[in-house]
C-alpha cells in the first residue's frame, strides 16, 4: 500500500534502509519542503522510523529572506530531538545560504554541519576558514569535480553524487588528501572528472537534473545495481542514445566489462 505506479514511497525506503544498515552507520533523512510545519512533520516521523539526523534546505516554493531562513532551520530543530545537516542548494530552492546564516546556525549550534552544493567554491572556502576552530561543526562539498580543493582546505569530507557510480574513487581521493599525497589526490580528481562528463551526454535534450543525475541512474542501472534508471516524472529518462554512450563510458573507465 505505500507503492503507487511502481514509485515507493519516503516511508517505505527509510524502513528499508534503516532494516538494511550495520551497527554503528547513521541514517540522514532529508525531510525538504515548501514550508516549516511540512519539514517538522517529515522530521517528526524521520525520528520515529529510526533516523539519527535531518538533513534540511531552506523552503523551497516559498520565497524567504535570511532572517526567515534562519527561523526555519531554528524551528525544526527546536521541534525534532535530531541533529540537523544544512544543505545549501539554490539551484534546487530560492535561496543562497548566506556565509552570515551558515556561521549564526553554526554559532547558535542549531545545525551540526553543512553539506555546500551552492557551486560557490569561494564562499565555501571562507566558511573554511570561518569555522575551522569548531570541533563540533562539520564542513562537507557536494561537488564532484572539486572535491581536492576542498579538502586541500579544511573541509571534513565529500557528498558528490558521481560517488553512487564510483564510490571507491572518492574513497582514494580522500585517502590520499588525508594523508597529504596531494599528486596523487589531484590525478584521481582528474579521473573522475572524466567519469563525470557523462552527465553533458544527454544536456541538448533533458533539462539540467535528468541529464546529471539522469545519467548517474543509468549508469548504476548499466552496473546491475538498480532496476530502472527513470526519473521521477516530470523529468525524462536517458534516450536510447545517451544510454549506449553512458555504457561505452563506463567501459572506458574500467567500471564496466565490455
Amino acid at each position: 500500500d505505500r507503492v503507487v505506479e511502481g514509485v515507493a514511497d519516503g516511508v517505505t525506503v527509510l524502513v528499508g534502509v534503516t532494516d538494511a544498515v550495520t551497527d554503528g552507520v547513521p541514517v540522514l533523512v532529508g525531510v525538504m519542503d515548501a514550508t516549516t510545519d511540512h519539514c517538522i512533520a517529515h522530521g517528526r516521523q524521520a525520528l520515529a522510523l529510526g533516523a539519527q539526523a535531518l538533513v534540511l534546505t531552506a523552503p523551497y516554493y516559498t520565497r524567504t529572506n535570511q532572517a526567515e531562513t534562519l527561523d526555519h532551520f531554528r524551528y525544526v530543530r527546536d521541534a525534532v530531538d535530531l541533529p540537523v545537516v544544512a544543505y545549501d542548494i539554490p539551484v534546487c530552492v530560492n535561496i543562497k545560504l548566506a556565509r552570515d546564516t551558515v556561521n549564526t546556525l553554526a554559532r547558535e549550534q542549531v545545525v551540526v554541519a553543512l553539506k555546500d552544493s551552492s557551486g560557490d567554491e569561494g564562499g565555501f572556502r571562507m566558511l573554511l576558514r570561518d569555522l575551522h576552530d569548531r570541533p563540533d561543526f562539520a564542513l562537507f562539498t557536494g561537488s564532484e569535480v572539486v572535491a581536492d580543493a576542498a579538502l586541500l582546505g579544511g573541509a571534513h569530507g565529500i557528498v558528490p553524487g558521481l560517488a553512487n557510480v564510483d564510490p571507491q574513487g572518492y574513497v582514494r581521493l580522500y585517502d590520499h588528501a588525508r594523508a597529504g599525497r596531494w599528486q596523487e589526490a589531484r590525478a584521481e580528481q582528474d579521473r573522475l572528472i572524466r567519469l563525470f562528463q557523462m552527465v553533458f551526454f544527454a544536456a541538448n535534450e533533458l533539462s539540467a537534473g535528468a541529464s546529471g543525475v539522469g545519467s548517474f541512474k543509468t549508469a548504476l542501472k548499466l552496473m546491475g545495481l538498480i532496476k530502472s534508471h527513470h526519473m521521477g516524472k516530470p523529468n525524462r529518462p536517458l534516450p536510447p542514445a545517451a544510454v549506449e554512450r553512458v555504457r561505452q563510458h563506463l567501459i572506458e573507465m574500467n567500471l564496466l566489462a565490455a
